[in-house]
């Protein structure tokens, strides 16, 4: 009988150690899964702050392309208001 106890507690140790290691690995599975969900969530907000960033620099080139053109056409208006000025005072005169 001291045989067979001995088998049935070597099997419970047995089964203790691998319920354990189950339960380690679970938890240790359960947190990579978590950290993994969070990781997504983050690159899915850094994705969009990309995004609209991205949008925002357009439209800002856009802006300064208008800006620039405006600005050439004024310094094109102001060379002529100072060549014609000059004839339109002397002719004044």
């Amino acid at each position: 009988m001291s045989a067979a106890s001995d088998i049935d507690s070597r099997e419970q140790l047995i089964k203790d150690h691998y319920a354990k290691r189950i339960n380690e690995i679970t938890l240790q599975l359960q947190l990579a899964d978590s950290k993994s969900v969070n990781f997504h969530a983050e690159v899915r907000a850094l994705h969009k702050q990309l995004l609209l960033a991205d949008k925002t620099k357009s439209l800002s080139q856009d802006e300064l392309k208008v800006a620039n053109q405006t600005l050439a056409q004024l310094k094109v208006r102001g060379n002529c208001v100072c060549t014609k000025l000059p004839r339109k005072v002397t002719s004044l005169n």
